[in-house]
């Protein structure tokens, strides 16, 4: 099999293995060396009023004050699928294309390991996971700037007005908690207003869980017994909770029983909130004369990326509270 159809299928592996990577930025160079990636957070920057006999300040806004940009870097590591051997008489007595299937076993394999890496890498000489990154963001104290989303009540802006307690639709008040280990009504209307709606009106905004989770949020409804979850109604469309798409990615980590412990759900435009960069020419090795005195040929598949934060306020992350 040609290096050209062992790119083009490992990209509908990874696609198919990724997860949220279809819904992240993704840059693709031609080297691997370290890319510097800017970073700014514009949104303190603001105008005013200004009378003739005032002087425009320099910078941003008339206050002159500066965008201030900070620097991430994407780095491009590699990912490797593991020597894949197999016997010469295999090769030369088989009916089917042994190239082919070695090949989409190689593509699953990297898939498989990007599509943990994009959730839970650590950054340290290794992806920089969604979850991870969110979690290191943690709560925020006001609304819309992404990061950790606290269940239940106590200290929780999403579940308070003005300090006090008040009902919300689902029939249930800011002074009652869920239960450990579950998400109820309040937590993904909670969800949806940790990120602002500037990043909400994109259109790109979706819900990520596994399985368990999800079974947990079909039983959702509201006061009125309607469902949050809304099955799609086409064939190729996605199912809706809420009214955003859900994807179904297995790799997201299941709902914590344990307090101020984060996991189970995600929401956001993940175009906004990560960057991926993927260095062109991933490559499959087809090693003939190495494993020769085995009569064995071996088949090694590798690929180089790297995934960083970009804009967290974009993104929010399912976490049970404290009290």
């Amino acid at each position: 099999m040609s290096n050209k159809s062992f790119w083009h299928n490992l990209q509908i592996a990874l696609k198919a293995y990724g997860g949220i990577l279809p819904y992240i930025q993704l840059i693709q160079t031609d080297s691997g060396q370290p890319m510097p990636w800017p970073t700014v957070d514009p949104t303190q920057i603001v105008g005013r009023y200004i009378t003739e006999a005032q002087q425009l300040g320099f910078g941003g806004d008339s206050n002159g004050t500066d965008y201030q940009f900070g620097q991430g870097m994407l780095n491009a590591w590699t990912i490797v699928s593991g020597v894949i051997l197999a016997s010469v008489q295999l090769i030369n007595d088989s009916a089917f294309d042994l190239d082919g299937f070695v090949n989409d076993r190689i593509g699953e394999s990297i898939g498989r390991k990007v599509a943990a890496e994009i959730h839970s890498g650590t950054g340290s000489s290794a992806f920089l996971g969604i979850e991870t990154a969110l979690v290191a963001r943690g709560h925020q104290s006001a609304p819309a700037l992404g990061g950790v989303y606290l269940s239940g009540t106590s200290g929780n802006w999403a579940a308070t007005a003005g300090g006090k307690a008040f009902t919300i639709l689902g029939g249930t008040t800011a002074t009652t908690k869920l239960g450990a280990g579950l998400i109820g009504f309040d937590d993904v209307l909670g969800m949806i207003a940790t990120v602002d709606p500037a990043y909400r009106n994109t259109g790109r905004c979706i819900f990520v869980a596994n399985d368990i989770t999800l079974a947990m949020l079909r039983s959702i409804t509201d006061a009125y017994g309607h469902p949050l979850w809304s099955p799609a109604v086409a064939p190729g469309q996605p199912d809706t909770l809420y009214g955003y798409p859900v994807v179904v990615d297995q790799n997201t980590s299941n709902v914590s029983t344990t307090a101020s412990t984060a996991g189970g759900l995600l929401f956001g435009d993940f175009k906004t909130a990560m960057v991926a960069r993927q260095v062109n020419g991933a490559t499959m090795m087809r090693l003939t004369e190495r494993y020769a005195d085995y009569l064995q040929i071996g088949y090694l598949g590798y690929i180089r990326m790297d995934a960083r934060s970009n804009d967290l306020r974009a993104a929010a992350y399912f976490s049970n509270n404290a009290t």
